[in-house]
């Protein structure tokens, strides 16, 4: 997979210090295990030169719906230039952004027990969608969707600091 641009991640990660990690690929990152860090964030980049400044043609994050990432103290910062597709269960005590850029791009947080305890952005491709779920008290900081529209399933209160954009 590395010579197509790809990222799996196969074998389970954990870290107890404050450092982030960030995982770039050129193509699509893949989370086929479950991700937790104690102290430190996670940033996960699709469809991105190696130094990150530029995007590539695709690029789709995914997350497997058998595993997780948990991030006790730091956020998730999610970007891929086709699309994001966490289907497994995401934990985030401090802000998510969730970020797409191609036209048609969509952005999906589908599992019913995500937590985003210090509140969600997210962005979807000008013709894309925002389907996002979770559990307990959810605050949307920014949300904006394509012609796509946004769907909202939150077991618990929802409030919103900022507005949605749809276009």
């Amino acid at each position: 997979d590395a010579e197509d641009g790809n990222i799996t991640v196969a074998s389970d990660i954990s870290w107890v210090t404050s450092n982030d990690l960030t995982l770039r690929a050129a193509n699509n990152v893949v989370i086929n295990a479950n991700i937790l860090a104690l102290s430190g964030g996670l940033t996960l980049e699709a469809g991105r030169t190696a130094d990150g400044a530029s995007a590539t043609a695709a690029g789709t994050v995914s997350l497997n719906a058998a595993n997780n990432i948990r991030l006790l103290s730091k956020g998730l910062t999610v970007s891929a230039v086709s699309g994001i597709a966490l289907s497994g269960y995401v934990e985030s005590k401090t802000l998510a952004t969730l970020t797409t850029s191609a036209a048609a791009s969509n952005v999906a947080a589908s599992n019913a027990s995500n937590i985003f305890s210090a509140g969600i952005t997210a962005t979807s491709g000008t013709t894309g969608s925002i389907n996002l779920k979770g559990t307990g008290n959810t605050e949307l900081k920014a949300i904006s969707a394509g012609t796509g529209g946004a769907t909202i399933e939150v077991a618990g209160s929802v409030t919103s600091t900022s507005a949605f954009t749809s276009l």
